[in-house]
C-alpha cells in the first residue's frame, strides 16, 4: 500500500463535473414546466366546477321553468340509469320523455329475396345449377384406392341424386400409417343441406374414418 501515491485534488477529473452541472439544469427546468403544467390543470378544473355551478343555477331560475322540470322530471333518465340500462334503453328513455326526437329512416327496408319450391306450378321450368360438397377423409387404409372411396360415397347416398364424385390423394404426414382424401361431391343446389347433412352423419361412415368438411383457398391455391 505504501508503493500506491496519495490522490489529492489535482487527480480530479474537473470535466467530468462540468458536464454534470449542464445536465442538472436540464432536470431542474423539466421539473419547471411540469409545475407550470400542473397550474393549468388546475385551473381548467376549477373552470369546469364554475360552469357546473352555473348551470345548476340557471336550472334552479324561476325564469327557466322548461329547464327545471326536466331536471325533476322522473321520467327522464338519471346519471344512474345511464349506468344500470343499456345504450338502446337510454336511447329509448330519452325518446319516450322528449328529450330527442325520432331519426328519419335513412333508407328503405328491403325484403329478401325468395327461391321458388312449388311441385304443382311447371309452366316455367328453372337452370339446374350444381354445388360441391367438399370434405376431407383421413385416418384411411394406406392401401386405400380412391375408387373404393368413391364406391363407399355411392353407398352413402341413399336417395339422394348425385351427379359426380371424385377423389384426390393428399400427401399425408406419416404416409405408411394413415392416408388422406379430398373428396367432392357434386349435388343440385337445392339439395345441398341435405346432401351436408348426410354425408356429414357419423353413422354414415366406416368405424375409425376422420371426416370433416374441406374448404378451398380462396386465392386458387392449395
Amino acid at each position: 500500500m505504501n508503493r500506491i501515491p496519495a490522490v489529492g485534488i489535482e487527480q480530479v477529473d474537473i470535466s467530468a463535473l462540468l458536464q454534470e452541472v449542464p445536465a442538472l439544469r436540464v432536470e431542474v427546468r423539466s421539473f419547471t414546466r411540469v409545475k407550470g403544467e400542473i397550474a393549468n390543470i388546475r385551473d381548467t378544473l376549477h373552470n369546469i366546477h364554475n360552469e357546473a355551478s352555473t348551470s345548476s343555477t340557471v336550472i334552479n331560475d324561476p325564469d327557466f321553468p322548461a329547464l327545471r322540470q326536466c331536471s325533476t322530471d322522473t321520467s327522464a333518465p338519471s346519471a344512474t340509469n345511464f349506468k344500470e340500462k343499456p345504450f338502446a334503453g337510454v336511447a329509448n328513455s330519452l325518446r319516450s320523455s322528449g328529450l330527442i326526437s325520432k331519426p328519419e329512416a335513412t333508407r328503405k327496408s328491403t325484403k329478401k329475396p325468395v327461391v321458388g319450391a312449388s311441385t304443382s306450378n311447371s309452366h316455367v321450368k328453372s337452370v339446374n345449377t350444381v354445388r360441391n360438397v367438399d370434405l376431407f377423409v383421413s385416418r384411411l387404409h394406406p392401401d386405400t384406392h380412391t375408387n373404393e372411396l368413391v364406391d363407399c360415397v355411392n353407398s352413402m347416398k341413399g336417395d339422394l341424386q348425385v351427379h359426380d364424385v371424385e377423389c384426390v390423394n393428399l400427401k399425408s404426414i406419416f404416409e405408411s400409417l394413415y392416408g388422406s382424401n379430398h373428396v367432392w361431391i357434386e349435388v343440385d343446389s337445392t339439395h345441398l343441406h341435405d346432401a351436408v347433412a348426410n354425408f356429414m352423419s357419423a353413422d354414415a361412415w366406416p368405424t375409425g374414418i376422420f371426416v370433416k368438411r374441406y374448404f378451398r383457398a380462396k386465392n386458387g391455391t392449395q
